[in-house]
C-alpha cells in the first residue's frame, strides 16, 4: 500500500465512513510492518496505547528513508505521523473510533438477506436495501446526510440545498442535493455500480471525479484495475429493487447465482465450473419462487439442477456455454 492509500483509508476511518474490508486492511497493513511492536497476541492497555504512539513516532525518520526518489515537506511528515498513530489508535481501539468529541456516530441497520427492507432516514429520504446488505448513516442526519452502503441499495433524496447526501461504497462517493439512483457494491463481486432514475449525481474516485450522471446514466468501476466504464442504463433495471422484479442483464450464471443466493438464503455450488460463463438477460416477476426460476434459467442452456436433502444447496450440473 502506497502512502497516498494509507491517507485515504485513515482519513475515511477518522471521518467514520470506513468500511469492515478498509478497517481490515489497515490493520494488516500495521501488523506487516509493524509486527514485532504488536505481537500476534497483544494486551492492550494506557501504557500500552503511549508505548505504540511512541514507537510509531520513531518511524517517522525511517518512512522517509523508504521513498528516497521523494522529498517530504514539514507538513507532509508531521501528517505521516498523524496517519500512523491514527493506525496505532485503530489497533488500540479494537476497530472503531470512539472520541469524546466526535461530531457524529453511526447508526447500522442490516438486511441478512430474504427480502429487500425499505427505510425512512431522519430527512424522510428513502432506501431500499436490498438482501445481504447493510446501510450507516449519522445519528445526526439532518445535519450530516453521510451514509455508507455495502450491498445494493435504491436511494430517493430530499432535496437540500445546504446539506448534500453521500453515500460511501469502497473507493467510490456518491454526492447528490435530491434524487432517485441506484448503487450496487457488493464486496465480493469486484465492482461498484451507481445508476440514475432522476436527478443527478457525481461519482468521486478518492476525490477526483469519475462521473456526473443524470437520468439513466451508468457507471461501472472495477475494483481491481480501477477503470470505470460509463454507459446507459435500462430503466427497469434500475428500479428493479423498488418493483420487487429479478432482472438479469447480460450477466454471468455465477453472478445470478451470488444473486440468488442472498434473495433466497441458499447456497449455490456448480459442479462444472464452466457453467459460471453462461449469460443471461431475463425478468421474473415480484415473488417468483426459486424453483421456477431455476427452471427457466436452466431450459435455455440444458443445466440440471438438484435440491439437497434440507432445500437449503442447490447443485448445478451441465456441459455449460462454452
Amino acid at each position: 500500500m502506497d502512502i497516498n492509500e494509507l491517507h485515504e483509508l485513515v482519513e475515511r476511518y477518522v471521518k467514520g465512513i470506513a468500511t469492515d474490508a478498509e478497517k481490515q486492511k489497515l490493520q494488516q497493513w500495521y501488523q506487516s510492518n509493524y509486527k514485532e511492536e504488536v505481537g500476534e497476541n497483544a494486551g492492550w492497555n494506557t501504557n500500552g496505547k503511549h508505548r505504540i504512539f511512541r514507537q510509531l513516532g520513531n518511524r517517522i525518520p525511517e518512512l522517509v528513508e523508504r521513498k528516497p526518489r521523494y522529498w517530504l515537506s514539514g507538513w507532509q511528515i508531521a501528517a505521516s505521523l498523524v496517519v500512523l498513530i491514527a493506525v496505532g489508535l485503530l489497533l488500540y481501539t479494537g476497530g472503531f473510533w470512539r472520541r469524546e468529541d466526535a461530531s457524529f456516530r453511526f447508526v447500522t441497520v442490516t438486511n441478512p438477506g430474504g427480502e429487500v427492507k425499505q427505510l425512512t432516514l431522519p430527512d424522510n429520504s428513502k432506501v431500499w436495501l436490498n438482501a445481504g446488505s447493510s446501510l450507516k448513516y449519522a445519528d445526526n442526519f439532518t445535519q450530516n446526510r453521510i451514509t455508507v452502503l455495502e450491498g445494493e441499495g435504491f436511494f430517493e433524496v430530499v432535496h437540500d440545498n445546504k446539506h448534500p447526501f453521500s453515500v460511501h461504497t469502497g473507493k467510490l462517493c456518491t454526492r447528490v442535493l435530491g434524487t432517485a439512483f441506484n448503487i450496487k457494491a457488493y464486496p465480493d463481486e469486484g465492482e461498484i455500480a451507481v445508476a440514475v432514475e432522476q436527478g443527478s449525481v457525481a461519482v468521486t474516485r478518492q476525490q477526483q471525479e469519475l462521473a456526473t450522471l443524470h437520468p439513466l446514466d451508468r457507471v461501472v468501476y472495477e475494483v481491481s484495475s480501477d477503470q470505470a466504464v460509463i454507459g446507459r442504463a435500462d430503466l427497469k433495471d434500475v428500479i428493479a429493487i423498488k418493483s420487487g422484479e429479478i432482472r438479469f442483464h447480460a450477466m454471468r450464471l455465477d453472478r445470478i447465482a451470488n444473486e440468488l443466493e442472498r434473495k433466497y438464503n441458499i447456497t449455490i455450488q456448480f459442479k462444472n465450473p464452466d457453467l459460471a460463463d453462461c449469460v443471461y438477460t431475463a425478468a421474473f416477476g415480484q415473488g417468483v419462487e426459486l424453483e421456477d426460476l431455476l427452471l427457466m434459467l436452466c431450459s435455455v442452456n440444458n443445466i440440471d439442477y438438484a435440491f439437497s436433502e434440507d432445500g437449503k444447496t442447490v447443485l448445478l450440473s451441465g456441459v455449460g456455454c462454452g
